[in-house]
């Protein structure tokens, strides 16, 4: 349950910076974030979901304000993506993994 209110938690987060746009040192941490979650979960697919809508979030808000998210990061986050389809097996998870992939 934990799990899930933290990714509600960054959820928001994200959907603030779709309003207003992040400093880069909050998108930073609120990223790095976001990849800690997703490499430490292993169990509870809501959670990640919601980390990973909160992350495409955060890349499409990124891209339309034209600030790109560094390449480390984008680096971090895609090694990521590419282990979370084994692990879970929702489609939604799926689903978001291919929409941030566009958006990287």
């Amino acid at each position: 349950m934990q799990r899930v209110a933290l990714a509600t938690i960054l959820f928001n987060a994200s959907v603030e910076g779709l309003r207003n746009a992040l400093i880069s040192s909050v998108r930073h941490q609120l990223v790095a974030l976001v990849n800690k979650v997703l490499e430490s979960e292993t169990a509870d697919a809501e959670a990640v979901y919601r980390t990973l809508v909160a992350l495409g979030n955060i890349a499409y808000a990124a891209k339309a304000n034209g600030a790109p998210l560094p390449a480390p990061q984008v680096g971090e986050i895609s090694q990521c993506l590419q282990s979370l389809p084994k692990q879970f097996s929702d489609p939604r998870i799926h689903n978001v993994i291919a929409e941030i992939g566009a958006l990287l």
